[in-house]
């Protein structure tokens, strides 16, 4: 993004209407922030300047300030219904995204060393979102399905090569995913005409169904809420919740009840290959339905590769990036001029705990025992980071584990598909967990370095680093459950003795990287909590 409509948007923002009181504050301060980047962008008689230690300490003092008034206004204005702040709200809000684009690059410039040193606008163009032209590569793999990947090298924030894979922009759309299935359905061998219409209009006969007839337990107000229900109320004879199998015979008397018509009428018009075609796409969606619909409750719409983005970026601002696998947003430009928005996303580093290969040839019951520590401190901050980003699905099957060859010692762990994130939960209590999500009642522990490093951030700075990635109600509940953690450590330190180092639930105990080494492993997996601790150690390969 050239640096000239950033500058367009705030001049536009100087003239902009608010009633806010936090709106001045945020101006001043990028006035202050304008002054000082218009410095920097002018050479002086010895070219581009530098950003040495000291330039780029008050540089991003000042972008600092600026982003989080920024952020404070939005946050204050996010429920106006004045249609001229509404208007001062959407520029400031693209700034926002803008500005934090920036600050991701930010975050990874080390002015320390003067062989790496940077000048302001080849950082900037550093932070624009690339478009990356592949047209002399093969394609084939980026069209068709929205989950499609396409293998890639890019060089990381820290100038590594990341291998990964690019994937197109996939968009949660319950409601569109349910209608292309009943489509396909009605074009199945032995649909008659009426069968095919049964199919083809069976979430609009639903919907204006369970709005003449209201039922509060069938949602019609939501798309995401109305198609996870009308699933979960097709679902097989089980009281198993992992099981998804979809009854043909409750999905003919779904639609036999929302038409007026007879379950026989509806299984004679459909056939039984259109309805076991059905129950099939609907069996296949479900269970994602219900983890974004339910679980993370993300809103119709949403782009779900961005989560991950999202995610990866909370990881950089606590310090913690190596938990999880890095992601970024990325166009790639196709051979016939195309371009395709969507998601880098780097390989994991460590073994599959389903297939560990050689890597893990060592690994065994004592994988655990006397280590270095950095394993448990980084399921730690693994678990600490799920809550916060409030990622729901956090399982062995996306989380890679880190050995040492030689002595087969756990040394890390990496979490991967972090796209079940990012939504509106905010659950506090043990008793308002929600699935495979630790509240702080149930860690356990907390690096001291991690627990330093959250108290001395603000709810503001979190949701300005994720402006312009996810959506506005997304950020809030992260900042709020950022909000959580930081109470709980604060009431931790109060009731906990600072020279003792006994696990003590419900409080966060903080170690160091040789404290974690040392910590006692029965305690973090009891087995009356729930934490990645009593997951994850566990199930070590080996």
């Amino acid at each position: 993004m050239p640096q000239e409509q950033m500058q367009e948007l705030y001049k536009e923002l100087k003239n902009a209407q608010s009633t806010s009181e936090y709106y001045a504050p945020f101006l001043e301060a990028m006035k202050t922030l304008d002054t000082e980047m218009k410095s920097l962008m002018e050479p002086d008689e010895n070219g581009w300047k530098l950003l040495d230690p000291e330039r780029f300490r008050s540089f991003s003092e000042k972008y600092r300030d600026a982003g989080i008034k920024l952020e404070q206004y939005l946050g204050r204005t996010a429920n106006t219904t004045d249609p001229a702040e509404r208007e001062t709200r959407e520029k400031a809000n693209k700034l926002a995204a803008l500005m934090a684009q920036d600050a991701a690059v930010f975050r990874h410039y080390d002015p320390r060393n003067p062989d790496t040193q940077r000048s302001l606008p080849s950082l900037l163009e550093e932070s624009r979102n690339p478009v990356v032209d592949i047209s002399t590569a093969k394609i084939q793999s980026v069209g068709g399905a929205q989950s499609s990947r396409m293998p890639m090298t890019i060089i990381g924030p820290n100038g590594e090569a990341l291998p990964g894979v690019f994937t197109k922009a996939e968009i949660f759309d319950p409601l569109g995913s349910f209608d292309r299935a009943t489509n396909l359905a009605a074009n199945s061998k032995g649909v008659t005409q009426q069968g095919a219409d049964l199919l083809r209009n069976f979430s609009t006969a639903y919907k204006n169904y369970y709005t003449a007839n209201p039922d509060p337990t069938r949602p019609v107000d939501n798309n995401p809420n109305m198609i996870n229900q009308l699933l979960l109320q097709s679902r097989g004879n089980t009281d198993s919740s992992t099981s998804w199998t979809m009854s043909t015979d409750k999905i003919a008397q779904q639609i036999a009840k929302v038409n007026g018509l007879s379950v026989e009428e509806v299984k004679t018009a459909c056939g039984k290959k259109a309805l076991g075609d059905l129950a099939g796409r609907m069996k296949n969606m479900a269970f994602d339905t219900y983890i974004k619909a339910s679980e993370i409750q993300m809103e119709d719409k949403t782009r779900v590769d961005r989560k991950n983005t999202g995610m990866s970026i909370v990881a950089d601002v606590l310090g913690i990036s190596h938990v999880i696998c890095h992601s970024e947003a990325m166009k790639i430009k196709t051979a016939d001029g195309k371009i395709i928005d969507g998601t880098f996303m780097a390989m994991a580093k460590g073994v599959d705990p389903n297939n560990p290969g050689a890597e893990a040839r060592n690994a065994g019951k004592k994988s655990l025992k006397n280590t270095d520590g950095r394993a448990l401190e980084a399921i730690a901050d693994l678990q600490v980071l799920d809550y916060i980003c409030g990622n729901v699905d956090r399982h062995g099957g996306n989380l890679f584990y880190q050995f040492d060859e030689e002595t087969g010692k756990l040394i890390g762990v990496q979490g991967i598909d972090n796209d079940s994130s990012l939504g509106t939960r905010v659950p506090q209590l043990k008793n308002e967990r929600v699935r495979r999500l630790p509240v702080c009642h149930t860690m356990g522990v907390i690096s001291k370095k991690t627990a330093d490093k959250i108290m001395n951030l603000t709810p503001a700075e979190l949701a300005f680093a994720l402006r312009g990635t996810v959506d506005e109600k997304s950020i809030q509940a992260c900042a709020n459950r950022l909000r959580v953690v930081q109470g709980n450590i604060e009431h931790s330190r109060e009731k906990l003795d600072p020279n003792s180092k006994e696990i003590k639930y419900p409080y966060l105990q903080e170690l160091t990287t040789e404290e974690f080494a040392t910590a006692d492993l029965s305690k973090l997996t009891d087995k009356r909590v729930d934490n990645h601790f009593k997951k994850y150690t566990i199930h070590c390969p080996g």
